[in-house]
């Protein structure tokens, strides 16, 4: 299975190069704010000629956390097997998850509070959230990264979150894919199992490519 993954777009996805695969993922921050962005969002995405598609949101995305003039998703949710019920292969996991060709993916969207932005909580309030990936999970796919994970801005601050880095410890996960925050150098591109797949900058320049994984 040939995993294609990337994030953080930012309304730019349309200077984006996504390679073929089996399954294509991403990891929020479209900026869906409105219907108008995420059709024009959306349609783009399922465009694309991969079999499954999964995508989660992001903490620019607030239209999905009904911060917005609302809208409907299929949102895959626990036991929720694609194999059986397929639609369009196109999936929106908000603390669910999808099995693939005997493969789970489990999506959530939420990082530590900043500001205010959507879906972001107390670092006690996700612990609570990340309870619910389950144990079994093989691709993990969050907005945020965890703690001490390709998590540094360009002040070398660590931004991840030090609950899903505690929750983390109890996985045995083959991939974690995330974004938020924005690379100023291409070291996310080297991890085996951690992966930061962010395609902009923190100038919000278009500079890295989408990740390519075999599983």
């Amino acid at each position: 299975m040939k995993i294609v993954a990337l994030g953080d777009t930012h309304r730019q996805h349309n200077k984006i190069t996504v390679p073929d695969g089996d399954v294509l993922i991403f990891t929020g921050d479209a900026e869906i704010t409105t219907i108008y962005s995420f059709h024009e969002w959306i349609d783009w995405f399922t465009s694309h000629p991969h079999k499954y598609k999964l995508f989660i949101a992001g903490n620019h995305d607030f239209l999905y956390e009904g911060r917005g003039r609302g809208m409907v998703l299929h949102q895959a949710g626990v036991g929720f097997n694609p194999n059986k019920d397929i639609d369009l292969g196109c999936y929106y996991l908000q603390d669910g998850y999808v099995v693939i060709d005997g493969v789970k993916f489990y999506g959530t969207p939420w990082t530590p509070s900043f500001n205010d932005w959507a879906f972001m909580k107390s670092e006690r309030e996700l612990a609570h959230v990340y309870s619910n990936i389950t144990k079994d999970v093989d691709i993990l796919i969050t907005h945020g990264p965890p703690q001490g994970k390709y998590d540094m801005n360009r002040d070398d601050e660590s931004c991840g979150s030090v609950s899903l880095r505690k929750k983390i410890k109890s996985l045995k996960f083959k991939h974690h894919f995330f974004g938020h925050i924005h690379p100023h150098t291409p070291y996310h591109l080297n991890s085996k199992r951690y992966h930061n797949v962010s395609v902009l900058n923190e100038d919000y320049d278009v500079a890295w490519e989408p990740k390519i994984i075999n599983v």
